[in-house]
């Protein structure tokens, strides 16, 4: 869709939110070709809104190591550490 963003058949902001007030994690490489941090960061940005009105404010995290495309070791482990703490949950 490069150059054809409005061709997306689904709105990353929209999803995002859609989530709330559920845990998420994102990992935003700053050296990623793929999903661009800026454009993660723009998404994240307009649902944070609909997770504080779900007083969720916290749940909502995004990492912006700097490497390339990759989900390397200590991003893995946050990632797990959030899946952890939703299935730990009451």
């Amino acid at each position: 869709y490069r150059g054809r963003l409005n061709e997306i058949p689904f709105d990353f902001t929209e999803m995002l939110g859609a989530l709330a007030p559920r845990r998420v994690y994102v990992n935003a490489p700053l050296g990623d070709k793929n999903f661009r941090w800026k454009s993660v960061d723009r998404c994240v940005a307009a649902a944070t809104p609909i997770y504080r009105l779900a007083n969720a404010g916290g749940r909502l995290v995004v990492e912006h190591p700097d490497y390339d495309h990759d989900f390397q070791a200590a991003q893995r482990e946050a990632a797990y550490k959030t899946i952890d703490s939703v299935l730990k949950s009451d």
